[in-house]
């Protein structure tokens, strides 16, 4: 199962950095939760078309970069570079045009070939301060 998780796992980051939300939903499993989204958001394929179709609205040429992809029983691991231009309202942000780059930790749980559920630790700290949102910190 672990190789299965992993290409249907790449297939879904691919459909993010292709647009593809058809793709992305269809890869989805019916109850779907993601404990990485705002509590607003809906689960379900739903709620991640809506995550994804946000992301690449805010920004421009949004890219996911797997740098690793590691699979055991029905979880997936991926360390991946996250990156893209702030062109469009993201978190209540008024889009500053700058880029940013980080990395990121990405868990996946599948469940009937699909994905079931998703956490994440991301470096948003530096993502604000690469935007401008945030200070650069200061030199000691």
């Amino acid at each position: 199962m672990s190789e299965e998780s992993k290409q249907v796992v790449l297939r879904q980051i691919e459909a993010l950095n292709s647009g593809d939300l058809d793709a992305a939903e269809a890869l989805t499993h019916r109850d779907f939760f993601n404990h990485d989204a705002v509590a607003s958001r809906a689960n379900g394929p739903q709620g991640l078309r809506a995550t994804f179709a946000n992301l690449r609205s805010a920004f421009a040429g949004f890219r996911f970069e797997p740098l690793d992809v590691i699979a055991e029983g029905d979880r997936v691991v991926v360390r991946a570079r996250v990156s893209g231009r702030h062109v469009g309202e993201f978190a209540g942000m008024q889009p500053t045009g700058r880029e940013f780059s980080v990395q990121h930790i990405h868990i996946w749980r599948l469940a009937e070939g699909q994905i079931v559920e998703h956490w994440a630790t991301r470096d948003d700290v530096a993502a604000m301060r690469q935007l401008g949102v945030l200070p650069q910190p200061a030199l000691a």
